[in-house]
């Protein structure tokens, strides 16, 4: 089974944490003021240079490689090295251009499309069953989206391929909860909870979330 991404929305319908292991496609960064603070550094608003150029984002010259914390100390980094053309006439020192961004919308974009997508599901088995119904999985042609939600209404969300298990991989939803989250989210005195001003990406819940994706009987 192949593992997309993960997003943690919190109660107030902001995404506060995002992490990806084999994404086709790279996100644009957010736009100025448009997603939390220790979100995720690869996908996080990106200040222009003095030229009016945008910085490269340094966490993503590799499908797998978003290891980054929001302190901007490296936990894990798989960089692929950088192509340099070979020496010769007008090319001397010259470095290939970094890779063009596939995806069409910035990230803050693409969080707002996937809350929609659970909320608008949700609304429609209300209307259709006439209670309040949840759901823990819907399936495309090109996707599987998992959703497990906790007591206190986070939410974690987590894109696979439509082959996925949804047991197999709600149980692993549970695991980060009850696991990572818990441990240096919950528990952890220097991380605000239930805020608006910053999302909950520290080196530690990245590095455990990682290890703990990458350890699961169905991840390739």
């Amino acid at each position: 089974m192949t593992v997309y991404s993960l997003y943690v929305f919190d109660r107030h319908c902001t995404c506060i944490y995002y992490h990806d292991w084999h994404r086709t496609k790279r996100p644009k960064p957010a736009g100025k003021d448009a997603l939390l603070p220790a979100v995720s550094r690869a996908v996080s608003y990106q200040s222009p240079t003095a030229d009016g150029t945008q910085m490269p984002i340094s966490t993503f010259s590799s499908p797998r490689n978003t290891l980054l914390s929001s302190s901007g100390i490296v936990v894990a980094v798989n960089e692929e090295p950088e192509y340099t053309k070979p020496p010769g006439p007008g090319n001397a020192n010259t470095q290939m251009p970094p890779p063009s961004q596939g995806s069409a919308l910035s990230f803050d974009e693409e969080a707002k499309l996937v809350y929609g997508v659970i909320l608008s599901l949700r609304n429609l088995m209300k209307k259709l069953s006439k209670r309040d119904e949840s759901f823990t999985s819907y399936r495309t042609s090109a996707y599987k989206m998992h959703l497990y939600e906790t007591p206190t209404l986070y939410k974690f969300v987590l894109l696979s391929d439509p082959k996925a298990d949804a047991s197999a991989v709600r149980f692993a939803l549970r695991q980060i909860y009850a696991g990572p989250f818990l441990e240096y989210v919950v528990r952890n005195p220097l991380m605000p909870m239930d805020s608006r001003d910053q999302g909950i990406d520290n080196e530690y819940f990245r590095a455990s979330v990682d290890r703990l994706v990458r350890g699961l009987q169905f991840f390739s």
